[in-house]
C-alpha cells in the first residue's frame, strides 16, 4: 500500500474518532466546539491528502496541528471526567485521545515519508 494512502486513511479514521469523542456531555460545550472544529479540519485535510500533489506535507503539518489542538480538548475532557468520576466524559475523552493518536500517526507518516 502506498504510504500517502495509508497516511490519508489514518488521518480520516483518527478525525472520525475525534469527532465522536467531541460529542458534548453536559456543560462541556466549549470542548465539543473545539474538538468538532479541529477534527473537522483534520477530516477535510485527510480527504484532500488522498489526491497526489506537491502540497501533501504542508497538508499533513496542518492536520498534525489541528489534531493536537483537538487532542488537547479531549485530554481536558478526560481529566475533567477523571476528577469528578464522570463516566461519559471519561469515555468520550478516551475516544478523542485515540483519534488524536491515529491522526498524528497519519500525519507523521506523510511528513516523514515512511515507505510502507
Amino acid at each position: 500500500m502506498d504510504s500517502n494512502r495509508l497516511s490519508a486513511i489514518f488521518l480520516c479514521l483518527g478525525a472520525s474518532l475525534g469527532l465522536v469523542g467531541a460529542t458534548p456531555t453536559g456543560f462541556t460545550l466549549f470542548y465539543a466546539t473545539l474538538g468538532w472544529g479541529s477534527f473537522g479540519v483534520v477530516l477535510l485535510l485527510g480527504v484532500f491528502s488522498f489526491r497526489k500533489g506537491r502540497g501533501g506535507r504542508v497538508l499533513a503539518l496542518a492536520a498534525l496541528w489541528f489534531a493536537l489542538l483537538g487532542g488537547a480538548a479531549s485530554i481536558a475532557l478526560l481529566i475533567l471526567g477523571l476528577m469528578i468520576s464522570w463516566n461519559a466524559a471519561i469515555w468520550f475523552g478516551s475516544v478523542g485521545v485515540v483519534g488524536t493518536l491515529l491522526a498524528t500517526a497519519g500525519a507523521a507518516i506523510r511528513i516523514l515519508r515512511v515507505s510502507a
